[in-house]
């Protein structure tokens, strides 16, 4: 145990507490006397400044127990900066024994004081990160901070159990844990709280406006699943009246944060948009050339992000990219590429892809001719329902190709 906690304060020294970081107070300019004076009068601010000029040797001779002493009155009155630097010296040994545990201590109070402050994050992922490399008992500190209002912790420890409830079914267990993240920010629980609601699972109601503000919640703190449902609610006219802006913004959203679903989804309304302005393509002079560039601008966006979502083996994203390079709409034509782009939709369960492989397979486009092989996926696709396989291997069966004449 005392080995670990050498190492671990060793490690912290050298790579976050090299010095005691030297904090701006209201006193900072403030002569010493009127320092001294407000500091006895127990003003938190004065005190911390006072234990900085201590420590710093400003207007008075260094003194580090002095420092320690005058940090932990202004960190008892729950000054964050002073809570900061008060850990600081229990993990360095600054005008006291290096003690761990209570540097732990303050670490959680200045926590509980100071959750949203930007400081607290790196100190806390560095301290973190020491515990790891020096076998300390990081679940025990995570806990701790969790319990004590701290989001990423609180999420670091409850998500990963809330999940387990969740995905097992067990949604009584895994409400309070949803709601509770939620309130700490934490975007997937409230995301998956939204789920409940949408749903109705466990003894929630099903509450359509309850999860569009979950979502929207969620979606606003950058969850790329809550700004899909978000898109889908809007396109629906689901609580709110349909809006193809914002189910554009939302997709868009959640595309650029690598969302495949959004991407594919983005990728079809470009598609759409850009055979609706096909049609206009041939009216005269200036109305025609504005109409071609919008519809050249719409393809590129589209195939841009079916390749986004093939990239993440989205089905319908491959099957697309297929029918692009086999057709050379808007791609160079590429019957090889087509080919690939069907095995792999193939490969992840799209059955319309299947049809379209055995097509290749039949003619002998991109692939070498083989009607076997195209009967056979035929049948795979015809089992599926897939009504031009259906066609085509009657075909077979009538005229005997591929297959024996029935």
């Amino acid at each position: 145990m005392k080995k670990w906690i050498v190492v671990l304060i060793l490690i912290f020294v050298e790579t976050v507490c090299a010095e005691l970081t030297i904090l701006k107070t209201e006193f900072n300019r403030a002569p010493l006397n009127i320092v001294e004076e407000e500091a006895n009068k127990g003003v938190a601010e004065a005190q911390a400044e006072l234990a900085f000029r201590y420590y710093a040797g400003h207007q008075v001779a260094k003194n580090q127990t002095a420092s320690f002493e005058w940090m932990s009155k202004a960190a008892g009155k729950k000054h964050l900066g002073a809570l900061l630097a008060l850990f600081q010296m229990y993990v360095e040994g600054i005008g006291i024994a290096v003690d761990p545990q209570k540097a732990e201590d303050v670490f959680i109070s200045a926590i509980i004081v100071g959750t949203g402050d930007a400081r607290i994050q790196p100190m806390f992922d560095r301290w973190v990160e020491n515990k790891k490399n020096s076998g300390g008992n990081v679940q025990e500190f995570m806990k701790k901070c969790a319990d004590s209002g701290y989001g990423p912790a609180y999420s670091a420890v409850y998500y990963p159990v809330a999940m387990e409830f969740y995905q097992k079914g067990q949604y009584e267990q895994a409400l309070p844990l949803l709601v509770e993240l939620s309130r700490h920010g934490d975007s997937m629980g409230t995301f998956y709280l939204a789920q409940m609601y949408a749903k109705g699972e466990g003894s929630l109601p099903q509450d359509a406006v309850e999860a569009f503000a979950l979502y929207q919640q969620a979606a606003t703190n950058g969850n790329g699943l809550a700004q899909v449902e978000l898109a889908a609610m809007y396109s629906a006219g689901l609580v709110v009246e349909p809006d193809a802006e914002m189910v554009r913004f939302w997709l868009n959203e959640a595309a650029e944060q690598g969302q495949r679903e959004a991407q594919y989804k983005l990728a079809e309304l470009e598609f759409a948009a850009a055979v609706a302005a096909e049609d206009s393509i041939q009216l005269p002079n200036e109305v025609g050339q504005r109409v071609k560039k919008e519809f050249e601008q719409r393809m590129d966006r589209a195939v841009f992000w079916y390749k986004a979502a093939a990239e993440q083996s989205h089905p319908d994203a491959l099957y697309m990219l297929g029918r692009l390079y086999a057709s050379g709409d808007h791609v160079l034509q590429d019957f090889s590429k087509a080919v690939h782009y069907y095995q792999a939709a193939v490969a992840q369960g799209h059955n319309e892809a299947l049809f379209y492989l055995g097509l290749m397979h039949h003619a002998g486009i991109g692939v070498e001719k083989d009607v076997p092989a195209a009967v056979s996926f035929y049948q795979q696709a015809a089992t599926q329902g897939v009504t031009g396989a259906l066609y085509y291997l009657g075909n077979g069966y009538r005229s005997g190709i591929g297959v024996q004449q029935n």
